[in-house]
């Protein structure tokens, strides 16, 4: 059984540091390889339907757990940089681990999207 965890995991590393480049080359390589990882995640076979998968923990998360994926695997939420945080934020697709989703959206500042009101829209037009 391939474990497309390790595949989308690398992927993802690779597309949060082309974004962190700042250029408009990072971040072309930055969607391509976050769209390709989301495309991975759609076409594997779903946990339920793999014989090692393992039913997602319940308990809720602290700064002090471990990082379950990606990049920073193995180290406590809250020693996560921020703008890896800030960089997941921005992709379409929202955080797929419930736990750690509830945890960045408790205690990340400023974790909910920003939409603009009409007001702000308005406020620097000219005329």
């Amino acid at each position: 059984m391939i474990d497309y965890t390790i595949l989308v995991n690398a992927l993802a590393t690779v597309a949060h540091d082309a974004d962190a480049a700042g250029t408009p080359a990072g971040a072309l390589i930055a969607k391509a390889f976050t769209d390709l990882a989301n495309a991975i995640e759609r076409a594997a076979p779903s946990s339920a339907s793999r014989a090692t998968a393992q039913p997602e923990p319940t308990t809720a998360l602290t700064g002090d757990s471990l990082m379950p994926w990606g990049k920073h695997r193995g180290i406590p939420l809250k020693a996560v940089p921020k703008d890896y945080w800030a960089y997941l934020l921005r992709q379409p697709e929202p955080i797929a681990d419930s736990r750690v989703r509830a945890w960045v959206e408790t205690n990340i500042k400023d974790a909910a999207p920003k939409t603009p009101t009409a007001q702000s829209q308005t406020e620097d037009v000219p005329f």
